[in-house]
């Protein structure tokens, strides 16, 4: 469990199955997500979660407020090499309920912590769907450079979407962008 000031992150498991298969079968979500979830079941979101458990090259981890224990999103990163020492983000969703209240620069504090510093990865790369000006905001106040984009690579919703490659160096990172959160947990 990694403990932020309003969130805790913990690795998700099977009774978390029912709450996860509402998120991502919400449209708005999915309209956001790499993969199209409109198709969602619960049998999909056992197997996601069971194919990333603890320790391993894959983690998916709830996003749950730390007031009332709601699960109101997740993350998903793959690809934890610790030869290459890289990381790759899979995916990142917060219910709508939840949007532009800074929950996810919560959320890529705490993944930052965990992979820059208790897993001393190096780069950590992400991708968005081009046109998800959300996702696309975020990786450039985190500090990602845009590495390129892959022309009509996803299918979704019926036609061909483009994908935006995102990556970061630990040396990039800013950390002062989380000092208000540092400031006010010890104040």
């Amino acid at each position: 469990m990694i403990q932020g000031k309003r969130i805790v992150l913990k690795i998700l498991e099977q009774q978390d199955i029912p709450e996860l298969f509402e998120l991502l079968s919400n449209p708005d979500v999915s309209d956001m997500m790499l993969v199209d979830t409109s198709d969602m079941t619960q049998g999909n979101c056992y197997n996601y979660i069971a194919s990333t458990p603890a320790g391993t090259h894959a983690h998916a981890y709830g996003i749950y407020e730390k007031t009332g224990g709601e699960l109101i999103g997740f993350v998903s990163i793959t690809g934890i090499h610790p030869t290459n020492r890289a990381a790759h983000i899979k995916a990142v969703a917060i219910t709508p309920l939840k949007w532009n209240e800074g929950y996810i620069t919560e959320t890529a504090e705490l993944i930052a912590s965990l992979l820059f510093l208790d897993k001393n990865i190096r780069r950590v790369s992400g991708n968005s769907l081009a046109g998800n000006d959300a996702s696309e905001y975020i990786y450039k106040k985190l500090g990602f450079k845009h590495e390129g984009t892959e022309r009509k690579a996803v299918f979704k919703s019926g036609s061909f979407v483009s994908r935006k490659n995102w990556g970061i160096l630990k040396k990039e990172f800013d950390w002062s962008l989380f000092e208000d959160n540092k400031e006010s947990e010890d104040g």
